[in-house]
């Protein structure tokens, strides 16, 4: 299995010769661009790459039950947060009534 990818370079010039040497003043966020760019392409060549790994070597079948089960996962977290929600929105607000006589009142 060949998984080679073409990264095309930038035409930015790069920093040589140490910290500002050989930038023109204001042209910093040129070279940050270029940084986070570079590393856009790093992580996606990263994601992709592992994601052809995952779907060349690991079964359809053990893929599937593995993919169905974070999705069962993911409609419990959900089933739980609303039942959360509702429990919560049921119960009256009572966690501030021993300090509702003394609290300061302004009327601004």
């Amino acid at each position: 299995m060949n998984l080679t990818f073409n990264i095309q370079h930038s035409d930015v010039p790069m920093n040589v010769g140490g910290a500002g040497a050989g930038i023109a003043p204001g042209a910093e966020w040129i070279l940050d661009a270029n940084i986070l760019r570079t590393r856009q392409r790093v992580y996606s060549m990263l994601l992709i790459r592992i994601a052809l790994l995952y779907s060349v070597s690991i079964p359809k079948f053990l893929r599937s039950i593995f993919e169905y089960s974070i999705l069962l996962m993911a409609f419990v977290s959900f089933a739980l947060l609303i039942h959360m929600h509702v429990m919560f929105i049921r119960s009256p607000l009572t966690c501030l009534d021993h300090v509702k006589q003394t609290w300061p009142k302004h009327d601004w």
